[in-house]
């Protein structure tokens, strides 16, 4: 499913590029190369969640540049926190980006945000926990911090970044590395007598 959502997303941000410098050629090429970057092109073809979410994050942006409501904006932003909770990590640079390109009130729209998009995401995973039969506090933090407490990534340590750290090294760099594996490999073995 992800690779029918791939072109939608690329097409999304050729609008944002394009809302931005307001300069044809430069939206096309700047999204043929976002199109076909390694990591993009993983999140497409794997059987994974990132395309979605990362639709959703591409839509809050256009919304921004289209001028809506901060409020549907934070909504739409929540929806990829929701889908995919390492999105929240997006929120400093969306809160930047209200702050940066506002053209009023650029201190309160960004609070606004900001508030607003941690209440929202909050708010649903609360939500959810109380639906799902969570009944204490205590209860709803752990259920929050499942793969924290239950192993299922080890325990919280300062090693574990540097596992993940690699982790997406190797999603955005392998293929490009592998190539270069393989083309060394023909020359070498091109050489050999």
């Amino acid at each position: 499913l992800g690779i029918t959502l791939f072109p939608v997303v690329v097409l999304l941000f050729y609008f944002i590029i394009l809302k931005i410098t307001k300069n044809y050629e430069l939206s096309i090429i700047t999204s043929l190369i976002f199109g076909f970057s390694g990591g993009l092109w993983t999140f497409s073809v794997d059987n994974e969640v990132h395309i979605f979410p990362l639709l959703f994050l591409l839509f809050a942006i256009y919304l921004f540049f289209s001028d809506s409501s901060i409020y549907l904006i934070a909504i739409v932003f929540t929806l990829s926190v929701l889908y995919y909770q390492s999105y929240i990590l997006a929120l400093p640079a969306l809160v930047y980006l209200v702050y940066s390109f506002s053209q009023v009130k650029k201190l309160f729209r960004a609070f606004l945000f900001s508030i607003l998009s941690l209440s929202l995401t909050v708010g649903f995973y609360l939500t959810a926990g109380i639906i799902e039969g969570r009944e204490s506090a205590s209860e709803i933090i752990k259920w929050v911090l499942f793969y924290t407490e239950s192993g299922k990534w080890g325990s919280v340590s300062f090693c574990n970044f540097f596992y993940s750290a690699a982790g997406l090294f190797q999603l955005f760099f392998a293929p490009r590395l592998m190539r270069l594996d393989r083309k060394s490999t023909r020359l070498n073995s091109s050489h050999i007598p």
